[in-house]
């Protein structure tokens, strides 16, 4: 058991891992998370570690609950905090009808938006998931089958930004451990894990690679999977140094024209095709799609461009080829593509986390990712069942005794706001900025406004440990209001005190 744990400890630190600094854990309360969960006991202070469970709404509700259950019980013995995203029902099927994708693909997007979201909500930049040997495998297998550019045989990489906007990234130390050895773990420690139903279904690649064809290549060839590993991190180095030959070929031939990157084609002829291919999907990543390209997509607009063609369509798309640039000129009139190519519905449904309330009295609330509480004073026994809310003091909370007017509103900000401060006025956008908090997030910052503007901005459930609190108004400016107490809490969270 201790030879399993130094391993992941050295492969972390390999990894630049900071143990000082908050971390995540993406914790299903399946064997490979809960015995990872255990490991990283043993190397992080279990006040810095937060377990995040993603609440897909795939599976039967009793299954459902049964597993919550178990992953509530697990972090109390483990006395580790938990944060529970609950994904809307029928959002995952909604997506991959629209993206025509599989469910397991849009529920892996859905899932790792929400990891990336729910880890910008506590400040903390490493999410650590149980990715191990055996999932590298069925990966390689499944792209293999699939067909596609060669970078997908690279596997699942040990490393990697979750997006390009977030500041978070996902970390994986389990990809040279094979389940068996977690299993031995597992049962030597006494540990207890829930199983996912659904990995017993063979209407999904991956399970029937899992249950079909892995089985069978262990009996006909025994050290297959040796040899097929091998195969991952030399792709992956090549990868990478394709990639930055090509974005640096890329940044010589990138022009502006009216406003818009274009690429001069003349530079991008004289590259050789593997560079050239490599070129094209760095810029449309970056300036167009921003989604994945697909190989052949790619390969038909590298082919006109050769054979001098004055316009060209690629994965659903019009370009310009004329002047001598690549210039794109939107979705082809008839293209058959997935409407979804051109935005991303993900991060549209997201966006729908917009909130308002109007409190009309001292109450308890609960609003967007919120929980409100407003009272004539600060002990709360003027409300029925809050004298006794218990709150742990390493959760994000904002608290403000201010002037207000019944009835006021609770929202998040908007662009343009501004707030009449002792200080004189201030913009939220420059204040919400100087307070460092991500920008995946300024836009759920929420406020207090009544008749007379807006009366204070919550800053410190979004900034733990911030010194500042909340930015308040000039108080003469609310003088004919009532004195309240306003206290708000983050809510869908499963707090354990410990």
């Amino acid at each position: 058991m201790k030879n399993l744990e130094i391993v992941v400890k050295k492969k972390l630190f390999s990894l630049d891992f900071d143990r000082e600094k908050p971390v995540a854990l993406a914790f299903s309360g399946g064997l490979d998370s809960t015995v990872l969960l255990n490991i990283l006991l043993q190397i992080v202070d279990n006040k810095k570690l937060r377990a995040i469970y993603v609440c897909h709404n795939l599976r039967p509700k009793e299954e459902l609950a049964k597993e919550i259950l178990l992953i509530k019980k697990t972090c109390q013995i483990m006395r580790v905090r938990l944060t529970l995203v609950y994904i809307r029902e029928g959002a995952i099927a909604e997506y991959a009808k629209q993206a025509r994708c599989g469910i397991e693909a849009a529920a892996r997007r859905f899932r790792y938006h929400a990891l990336a979201r729910t880890a910008q909500r506590w400040n903390i930049s490493t999410i650590i998931t149980a990715h191990h040997a055996d999932d590298q495998i069925e990966t390689f297998l499944m792209r293999l089958l699939r067909g596609g550019n060669l970078g997908a045989l690279a596997g699942i990489s040990p490393s990697r930004a979750i997006d390009k906007t977030s500041g978070v990234r996902v970390v994986r130390p389990l990809l040279q451990i094979e389940r068996r050895e977690l299993y031995n773990y597992a049962e030597k420690k006494g540990l207890e894990w829930s199983e996912d139903s659904t990995n017993e279904e063979t209407i999904f690649l991956r399970n029937k690679i899992r249950h079909s064809l892995i089985p069978y290549l262990d009996s006909e060839f025994p050290s297959w999977k040796c040899s097929v590993i091998g195969y991952a991190p030399q792709i992956r180095n090549t990868q990478a140094f394709l990639h930055t030959c090509a974005e640096k070929h890329m940044h010589a031939m990138q022009k502006e024209y009216r406003g818009r990157p274009v690429l001069d084609l003349n530079l991008f002829k004289k590259r050789e095709a593997v560079i050239r291919l490599e070129i094209l999907k760095n810029f449309l990543q970056n300036f167009i799609y921003k989604h994945h390209i697909g190989y052949h997509a790619l390969q038909n607009l590298d082919r006109a461009i050769s054979d001098g063609a004055l316009k060209a369509e690629a994965g659903g798309y019009e370009f310009d080829l004329t002047g001598g640039f690549l210039q794109f000129k939107g979705r082809a009139r008839f293209s058959s593509a997935p409407s979804t190519r051109g935005i991303s519905f993900l991060l549209d449904s997201y966006r729908e986390d917009q909130y308002f309330l109007k409190v009309q009295a001292p109450g308890k609330y609960e609003c967007g990712a919120f929980k409100l509480v407003v009272a004539y004073d600060s002990s709360n026994t003027n409300i029925p069942g809050l004298a006794h809310i218990v709150i742990d003091e390493s959760e994000k909370i904002a608290s403000v005794k201010i002037p207000i007017s019944f009835p006021f509103v609770f929202r998040n900000k908007k662009e343009g706001d501004i707030i009449y401060t002792e200080a004189g006025i201030k913009g939220i956008d420059a204040i919400i900025k100087k307070s460092k908090i991500p920008e995946g997030t300024r836009h759920l910052v929420p406020l207090l406004e009544d008749k007379y503007g807006i009366a204070a901005v919550l800053i410190s459930t979004f900034v733990k440990g911030s010194t500042l609190n909340a930015v308040c108004r000039n108080p003469s400016l609310g003088e004919n209001g009532e004195i309240v107490y306003i206290l708000l809490l983050m809510k869908g969270d499963h707090i354990i005190n410990v």
